[in-house]
């Protein structure tokens, strides 16, 4: 039983098929790490969009305490809606299919939820692709948009006691779960 399997039950009612929706996300549910599959649904799989940079949310690594079920695990990221415009975060976005978003976090550590509107995109960032820049303005109608709410995002509950701050080779404090993990 996989967890597209479990999504699909949980999901055969309460999705219209055609529903797709764009996901921001930053941790292993990206392209390389191993949870990227999650963002799948069967007949539809994810699509990547590209990156953008994401201000006023600061990335950590869960590191788990000892003796914990986890313990020997790669530490698992959470990113935190701070609301300090001195944060940043790089996303990667995808289009992924409705059943394969509400199911991507079943089973994962806790402290991880999906939130509607609950981040800006910034569309002038030099992090934000043009990719992203282009279909954000594209469907806002307004060519020189500067910023776009992003409809769903994996983020975290205020930040745990076995967080620790994602490193950062940037003065500025934006934090991209790929070269902080690294």
């Amino acid at each position: 039983d996989t967890q597209n399997d479990r999504a699909s039950r949980i999901t055969s009612t309460s999705c219209p098929e055609t529903m797709r929706c764009i996901l921001a996300v930053s941790g292993t549910l990206q392209e390389g790490f191993p949870l990227r599959k999650n963002l799948d649904a069967p007949g539809a799989p994810a699509v990547h969009l590209g990156s953008g940079l994401v201000r006023g949310v600061r990335s950590y690594l869960d590191v788990k305490e000892r003796g914990c079920r986890e313990e020997d695990n790669a530490p698992n990221p959470a990113c935190v809606v701070t609301g300090d415009a001195a944060d940043g975060n790089v996303y990667e976005l995808y289009l992924v299919d409705g059943a394969a978003c509400l199911g991507a976090l079943l089973g994962e550590p806790r402290y991880l939820a999906m939130a509607p509107d609950a981040v800006v995109l910034d569309l002038e960032a030099a992090e934000t692709c043009d990719a992203v820049r282009k279909l954000a303005r594209h469907v806002l109608g307004d060519a020189s948009a500067r910023r776009c709410s992003v409809l769903a995002v994996v983020s975290a509950a205020p930040a745990q006691p076995s967080f620790v701050r994602t490193p950062s080779d940037r003065s500025d404090g934006v934090t991209a779960f790929a070269s902080g993990a690294a």
